[in-house]
């Protein structure tokens, strides 16, 4: 804006005419016109200018050094004002403030600097936040457990002697075969009778269904072992009761003549294989020997498993299921001479059932060891749904289910997590 020089008329103040007055007052209310003898001020009009100007509209300010010049000013302020007001939305929001302490003369007082605020721009959209991309929770994990446990047979024999007939013997072994010995000998067993060094391992995939659960299947390899320590045998022929009471081999003759081979078996096995074993065994009294009885089951686990949500690095988790198994051997080890080791493979010669189910649980705690990786460890029980024998009624139903109970660990990889 050009600068001019203010020249105050103090002595024709008062002679001023009221209709001067009168538009000087009506300039005062209106907004955006300023008349300033300050250079600040000036500074402050000029960029308020330079908005308008660069508005599309042009804007001039003068300072009045006298009447005629001061009634110029007003005609040009009105002009002003009508162009602003009419475009003022358009401006940016501006202020001018605090411009009310310039020092100005009293004749000046009537145009004294008032604040102006232009109106903001309307809005015309608000921006779209992006929406959240929903984070990407991978469904299947590969996972590897090893699962140490207690096997128990539940197989009892002495609440089956009174269906042992008294065995038929010779002269030679009347001493030693009697129904008494064979009491003995089944009471021997369920006395002596403890729990191997059993395992599970499993290799499993899992599919999740949510954040929680998850459907898991695989391949499972399980072997049970019980162990006992026996001084008796049992035989149904005179040539295996004469194997077993003295350390030599069966001859061909005896071999050929397998109508009257009876092998010399164990308490359990004797029973468990039917009473064509029991009725007219021999039961021969021996020095003290261990027997292993190791059964070995290929299998397909169906389990739900259920985990909560991770807390810091670590959570609980817990799953049921069944567990199908086929025996796929039963090996009776002996470390007696008189009593050969015995393997029974999956088909109808044994007297174990072939396929077993089995009822699977477990509980724990995990840990994750990085964005793809947990630990997880607990107690894990199975309950086998039928027999170890293929026919529990040469047992007079007394063989129960067996069951397991042991510690799983477990880690587990999550792909493309």
């Amino acid at each position: 804006s050009q600068k001019n020089k203010i020249t105050p008329d103090y002595p024709n103040r008062q002679a001023r005419n009221s209709k001067k007055q009168k538009e000087r007052q009506a300039l005062e209310q209106e907004p955006t016109f300023l008349a300033l003898n300050d250079t600040a001020a000036r500074h402050n009009v000029a960029q308020v200018s330079t908005a308008a100007q660069e508005s599309g509209f042009e804007v001039q300010s003068a300072l009045a050094t006298s009447e005629t010049e001061q009634n110029t000013t007003l005609d040009k302020g009105k002009e002003v004002n009508a162009l602003l007001n009419k475009e003022i939305s358009m401006l940016p929001q501006l202020a001018i403030t605090n411009l009310g302490n310039i020092s100005a003369p009293d004749s000046l007082k009537i145009m004294a600097p008032v604040t102006i605020v232009a109106k903001p721009l309307p809005v015309a959209y608000a921006a779209a936040a992006p929406e959240t991309e929903k984070q990407k929770t991978s469904r299947w994990s590969f996972s590897g457990k090893y699962a140490p446990h207690y096997f128990n047979q539940h197989i009892t024999l002495s609440q089956h002697n009174t269906s042992v007939s008294t065995p038929v013997v010779n002269n030679s072994l009347s001493s030693t075969a009697n129904s008494s010995t064979i009491n003995q000998a089944l009471e021997e067993y369920d006395n002596n009778i403890q729990a191997g060094y059993s395992f599970n391992t499993e290799g499993g995939a899992t599919y999740k269904l949510n954040q929680n659960w998850g459907l898991e299947t695989g391949l499972a390899y399980t072997q049970n072992i019980a162990t006992t320590t026996s001084s008796y045998i049992f035989s149904n022929s005179q040539v295996s009761a004469r194997y077993a009471q003295e350390s030599f081999a069966f001859t061909d003759q005896d071999i050929n003549n397998a109508a009257l081979v009876g092998v010399p078996a164990t308490a359990l096995i004797a029973s468990i294989s039917g009473t064509a074993n029991t009725n007219g065994s021999n039961v021969i009294q021996t020095q003290p020997f261990t027997t292993q009885y190791r059964y070995r089951l290929i299998g397909i686990p169906i389990k739900i498993n259920y985990q909560t949500t991770i807390k810091g690095k670590s959570f609980y988790y817990a799953s049921m299921g069944f567990l199908t198994n086929l025996l796929m051997q039963a090996h009776i080890l002996s470390d007696s001479p008189r009593v050969p080791d015995l393997k029974y493979a999956p088909n109808a010669d044994s007297p174990y059932r072939n396929w077993q189910m089995a009822a699977v649980a477990s509980v724990g705690k995990g840990f994750t060891l990085s964005k793809n990786f947990n630990l997880k460890a607990g107690l894990e029980a199975s309950q086998y749904l039928n027999t170890l024998a293929d026919n529990p009624l040469y047992l007079a139903g007394r063989h129960g289910k067996p069951y397991t109970l042991g510690i799983a660990v477990s880690s587990t990889y999550t792909v493309g997590k």
